[in-house]
């Protein structure tokens, strides 16, 4: 896995040992964890003016991890959500990614390894930087004159 600066993650789960196991993986694989939350009403309050990324539990006490995704996309909607659950319903999943959701994955205790690439390779899919499209023409038509310069 290469290492390359990378969004900040927020994770929210009622599960303690979630929390610890998603930070320490995390951790190890040089990912800033700047906050945890037991409670997704809380992320949402603190987590107003940063962006980044959360890791967001369905099954969570409270609101539920749909409710929350609502929320934050209402509210913050430059942060990027990951739905983490052992549920497997998959009218949950499309409902999830309907309301903006990055990726539902599965917390299948089966094959934890997969689970941390996925939120692994997601979170490197979501720290890539964006560059805007006149940027990128910019680029384009420069690379362009020079190759005009180079073969006259």
């Amino acid at each position: 896995m290469k290492n390359r600066k990378t969004l900040p993650v927020y994770l929210v789960d009622d599960d303690i040992i979630m929390i610890k196991l998603l930070k320490h993986k995390l951790t190890l694989l040089n990912i800033e964890v700047i906050g945890s939350f037991e409670k997704g009403e809380d992320c949402i309050e603190l987590a107003k003016n940063t962006p980044g990324i959360i890791l967001l539990d369905f099954s969570l006490i409270g609101l539920n991890g749909l409710d929350t995704l609502v929320m934050i996309k209402k509210k913050l909607p430059k942060l990027h959500v990951i739905i983490l659950t052992s549920l497997k319903d998959e009218s949950l999943k499309h409902k999830c990614l309907n309301e903006g959701a990055y990726n539902y994955i599965n917390k299948s205790l089966g094959d934890e390894q997969a689970m941390f690439q996925e939120i692994y390779d997601n979170i490197q899919e979501l720290s890539k930087p964006k560059f805007p499209k006149p940027v990128l023409l910019a680029g384009a038509f420069f690379l362009l004159l020079i190759i005009f310069y180079l073969i006259f």
